[in-house]
């Protein structure tokens, strides 16, 4: 079964016995290789607004214990742990980049 793209790269495929009498002007015939280039190209960004939301749980998790152990030594006077510290700082970051990714996630079409 013959491939054809158009001009704007829309993929159409036709029987053999249809191309004659179906084919459009400025189709091009490609092989199956480049049509399956053209639709992976053409494929919509994965959604990724669930696995992002999980991660951020997770990282809201992570983060108690670190945070607990810094807001204990504070609230008695003593300097925050470094480790604990630097742990919610790092988790902290991982939480901005994936925020930002999420916000940069198409939002879900409602039927």
């Amino acid at each position: 079964m013959p491939h054809f793209k158009d001009t704007n790269n829309g993929l159409f495929w036709l029987d053999d016995a249809d191309v004659s009498r179906w084919r459009k002007p400025g189709w091009q015939q490609i092989t199956e290789a480049e049509a399956e280039a053209i639709r992976a190209a053409n494929a919509p960004a994965p959604d990724r607004r669930g696995e992002i939301g999980a991660r951020l749980a997770q990282i809201d998790q992570q983060s108690i214990r670190p945070a607990r152990a810094v807001a204990a030594a504070l609230a008695t006077g003593r300097a925050a742990p470094a480790p604990d510290a630097q742990r919610l700082v790092e988790l902290e970051s991982q939480a901005v980049a994936l925020r930002a990714e999420l916000a940069a996630q198409p939002q879900a079409s409602t039927p």
